[in-house]
């Protein structure tokens, strides 16, 4: 069997092309207008979530954050809309606060405003521990770490 020659392949650089075909884009064209930076304000003021937004435009929720990526003026926008989201969970919580709701809602507004209010409205779980120092060597034989321990013990209580 014969040896198939194969044709040496010419490397160009980046810099020798036309700058007509190395500002060409790759893949597909993006979907983003400028204009979403108006509506997604709005659909916030309405209570919906920027994954409710990306709904609405048929797109992926990862899609509205690599759009905030790569536009300026949009990732101000989404920044917007999540300050005016708490604000809408906010004044459900007063409503359910000052004329009743059933636990339903009471309980779809908290968890509404620990997840749009992150930094306003957590759970904050303190821990503390007690420390209590036993002095043990390891030429005591087991009976007398023992009874070091149980004096660490009651001095303690």
């Amino acid at each position: 069997m014969r040896k198939r020659k194969v044709p040496r392949r010419r490397i160009v650089e980046i810099d020798t092309l036309p700058e007509s075909i190395t500002k060409l884009r790759v893949g597909r064209p993006t979907l983003y207008l400028p204009e979403y930076c108006d509506l997604i304000i709005e659909e916030a003021k309405k209570g919906y979530t920027l994954g409710g937004f990306a709904g609405l435009l048929g797109v992926a929720r990862s899609t509205i954050n690599k759009w905030a990526e790569e536009h300026p003026e949009f990732s101000e926008a989404v920044t917007a809309a999540k300050t005016i989201l708490q604000r809408v969970w906010e004044k459900n919580a007063l409503k359910i606060a000052m004329h009743g709701g059933s636990s339903a809602q009471a309980t779809l507004t908290i968890f509404g405003l620990k997840n749009m209010g992150k930094n306003d409205w957590r759970e904050e779980t303190h821990s503390t521990q007690d420390v209590r120092r036993v002095s043990i060597n390891v030429d005591m034989s087991p009976q007398e770490a023992e009874q070091s321990y149980i004096k660490m013990l009651r001095r303690g209580s």
